[in-house]
């Protein structure tokens, strides 16, 4: 694949998994899933997107 569809495709499983972890980390940590969402962007974002 193309550097673009590659970062497509991993945003688009970023966006699947990240609420999924959340729901499973939400026994450990009582952070609602925007929060999660928005952190874990801060954190990848940049790496994926150059």
């Amino acid at each position: 694949m193309q550097p673009l569809s590659t970062s497509l495709v991993l945003i688009a499983l970023l966006a699947v998994a990240a609420p999924l972890a959340a729901r499973f980390l939400d026994r450990v940590l009582k952070v609602p899933v925007v929060v999660f969402e928005i952190i874990l962007g801060m954190v990848l974002g940049p790496s994926l997107l150059g």
